[in-house]
């Protein structure tokens, strides 16, 4: 799911920084919650693609939060820490 989280981003031309990953697990043992922090660079509407592309393709992913800065008002490539979260279950 990961992988295809890193191919919905390359697919809409998002260059993705170091990512962060961290498991959490449910207090019943029925999830594994990831948490994911994914710096990307791209344009306003390639963050918005992804993001749905990724919505649609995996539907345990959670949008956390977005953070977007740009070096200049002008510039059209934003800097964006996206928070997302993948809820997986345990069961088979």
């Amino acid at each position: 799911m990961l992988r295809r989280l890193h191919l919905n981003a390359e697919d809409q031309g998002l260059v993705l920084l170091q990512a962060e990953y961290r498991p959490v697990p449910d207090s019943e043992g029925k999830l594994v919650r990831y948490q994911i922090l994914l710096p990307a660079k791209g344009t306003y509407p390639e963050i918005r693609r992804f993001l749905s592309q990724a919505s649609r393709e995996l539907p345990g992913l959670a949008i956390d939060g977005i953070n977007f800065q740009r070096q200049q008002i002008g510039d059209a490539v934003l800097e964006a820490q996206i928070k997302l979260t993948l809820f997986l279950s345990t069961q088979s």
